[in-house]
């Protein structure tokens, strides 16, 4: 295999260092859901299988250790393909039906928002892995900010301005510079709700 060098580390030097058994079995896994859920051919799963490898390959360029795991960062990677994948194959599909058979998607046709939320075996990972990143922020805060994160994961912001003893007003500006720290490592403000 060729060598393949990242931007924002020397740590992964080659494309063997990056397909390890962990993201090969990623891989393998989306390759077969998919071509399962679409009715696809051994060969088209084949392809399927390749063009993730591409796809990682590719996105390890943009991959920083300082905002996520490698497998994080993978899984993630692999989502968005199989999202617009399936998206894309629906398009393909209806574009090539030559009449419609009623409301809903005709027997063989696919509904793209069935790939939002393709279930995965190993999604407990990610989200281990999302949690061990979202402590780890948690952590690096200053005590007022992870006050208030803290607070969030089950009181609104005025409930937690009033716990707080601080004016309503208040609690905006630090929940903004709060998600500012998350979003720096790399994790959306909307995922800290799940990963307590």
């Amino acid at each position: 295999m060729s060598t393949v060098t990242t931007a924002s580390t020397s740590s992964f030097a080659t494309s063997n260092d990056l397909l390890d058994a962990f993201v090969l079995r990623r891989i393998d896994f989306r390759a077969r859901h998919l071509a399962r859920t679409l009715g696809l051919s051994d060969e088209e799963r084949d392809d399927l299988r390749h063009d993730m490898t591409v796809e990682v390959l590719k996105a390890a360029r943009r991959f920083d250790p300082a905002l996520a795991t490698w497998h994080t960062f993978v899984c993630r990677v692999l989502s968005r393909f199989v999202r617009q994948y399936g998206r894309d194959e629906a398009v393909r599909r209806r574009h090539e039906a030559a009449a419609p058979l009623g409301d809903g998607p005709a027997d063989g046709a696919t509904d793209a928002s069935m790939f939002d939320s393709i279930p995965d075996e190993h999604d407990d990972i990610a989200e281990l892995e999302l949690r061990l990143d979202t402590q780890s922020v948690l952590a690096s805060l200053p005590p007022t900010l992870r006050k208030v994160c803290e607070l969030l994961k089950y009181k609104t912001p005025p409930e937690v301005a009033a716990e707080l003893g601080i004016h309503r007003s208040t609690i905006y500006p630090l929940i903004a510079k709060a998600r500012r720290h998350f979003l720096a490592a790399g994790l959306d403000i909307s995922e800290i709700d799940t990963a307590n």
